[in-house]
């Protein structure tokens, strides 16, 4: 069912905590967590990955070619999502308007709508470090109570998770 792809160093994507061994598990990454990868996502480990281990060597031109110009980083998904060969033209048509949504998205929702994906993926330390970024926001920026009460909700959670139940009765009582 799937391509028998051998590599000889998978790629370690950071944020799940898995290594990847195919670009179907690539794709499927992309495809089912763009808050995870829209930032930072495609750089030299994974220009390095899908031309060694991957032999994309077309593929890695196109993306260097989009870093290289700067230009939109989002459409260098898209790229790998159509040269995977993976999703059809529907799936990734509706994955580049996932991600234009996405991006319209107020900055700070962005980023809470992000940790809560790491905490949904058990990945509670990282989630705590967005959570407090988006409560260490300047005072000049206007937030709405309700949405940094969720911040701070959702910041306990992480604590109780994590067994810092201190922390977490300070986050859940600011809340």
């Amino acid at each position: 069912l799937c391509r028998q792809e051998r590599v000889n160093r998978p790629y370690f994507m950071e944020a799940l905590g898995v290594h990847l061994y195919s670009s179907q598990e690539l794709s499927y990454v992309i495809y089912n967590h763009p808050l995870l990868v829209m930032d930072g996502f495609v750089d030299g480990l994974l220009l390095k990955f899908l031309r060694e281990e991957l032999n994309q060597g077309v593929l890695v031109a196109k993306l260097e070619r989009i870093l290289k110009n700067k230009d939109n980083t989002d459409d260098a998904l898209t790229i790998i999502l159509q040269e995977c060969d993976y999703y059809n033209s529907a799936e990734v048509s509706r994955f580049r308007k996932m991600v234009a949504m996405l991006r319209k998205k107020n900055p700070l929702d962005f980023k809470r709508m992000k940790a809560d994906e790491l905490f949904s993926l058990r990945q509670y330390g990282r989630a705590v470090e967005l959570y407090k970024e988006i409560l260490d926001c300047p005072g000049n920026v206007r937030v709405d109570p309700k949405f940094i009460g969720t911040v701070r909700n959702n910041l306990g959670s992480c604590y109780a998770r994590m067994f810092r139940l201190d922390k977490a009765l300070e986050a859940f009582e600011a809340a």
